[in-house]
């Protein structure tokens, strides 16, 4: 399955559908951490590169980028917190 997903991904230019960045990506590249837990693969992002080409790519936006940080800001904050 995952060589299947790395041959698509690198078909579709580091996405994984239509060759452009879609919905697909961002759920991927959110999905990321959880997958190489529930994978047992820590380096799942090392074994296939393209994997983490799709997540540069979705991270890469300005603004998503920007969303991801603060998310990531106000957790600790949170978590902190308690």
């Amino acid at each position: 399955m995952l060589d299947k997903l790395d041959e698509i991904i690198k078909k579709n230019n580091g996405h994984i559908a239509a060759g452009k960045l879609t919905w697909v990506d961002f759920m991927f590249a959110s999905m990321n951490s959880y997958l190489k837990f529930m994978l047992r693969i820590p380096d799942l992002d090392k074994k296939y590169p393209s994997f983490q080409q799709v997540i540069d790519n979705v991270y890469s936006i300005p603004q998503v980028k920007t969303y991801s940080d603060n998310a990531a800001e106000q957790k600790c904050k949170h978590h902190n917190s308690h």
